[in-house]
């Protein structure tokens, strides 16, 4: 093949690589978060501290959460800071985290943890609400 030949695919090329390259950094980053949770609950467990719900709530938690940003007059913060009032410590957040795994940001192909998705869905007000709630029942996490 001629160099000629060959112009047309590199673009193209580049950019499936490109996008390869992509996924495969966020799949990598999603595993280490999964991971680092995991071992911040165990901590949380060692220390004596205790989740005060079962799994399957922290689920309906997580899934209600979603919810709050699917609503079709925007999202329900008010729904959001009902489950943030529900946690008693700070392995029910991390719970909270690791049930709600890494979901699509809404409008948008990413995906994104906990943290990400309320800071994708809240502007720093509302953040600063869901903040202030955690530290009123004396977590010390904060998104």
């Amino acid at each position: 093949m001629t160099q000629k030949e060959i112009q047309p695919y590199i673009l193209p090329g580049l950019l499936v690589i490109g996008v390869i390259y992509i996924l495969n950094k966020f799949k990598g980053t999603a595993a280490q978060q999964a991971a680092t949770t995991q071992s911040d609950i165990q901590t949380q467990q060692a220390a004596g501290i205790k989740q005060t719900y079962t799994n399957t709530t922290y689920d309906q938690l997580a899934d209600r959460i979603e919810a709050a940003g699917k609503t079709a007059f925007g999202t329900d913060e008010a729904a959001i800071y009902s489950v943030f009032n529900l946690l008693k410590n700070d392995i029910d957040f991390l719970k909270l985290a690791q049930a709600f795994g890494q979901r699509r940001i809404e409008f948008s192909a990413a995906t994104a943890n906990l943290s990400g998705w309320l800071q994708s869905e809240l502007n720093a007000a509302e953040l600063n609400k869901v903040n202030a709630i955690m530290e009123k029942n004396k977590l010390k996490s904060r998104i």
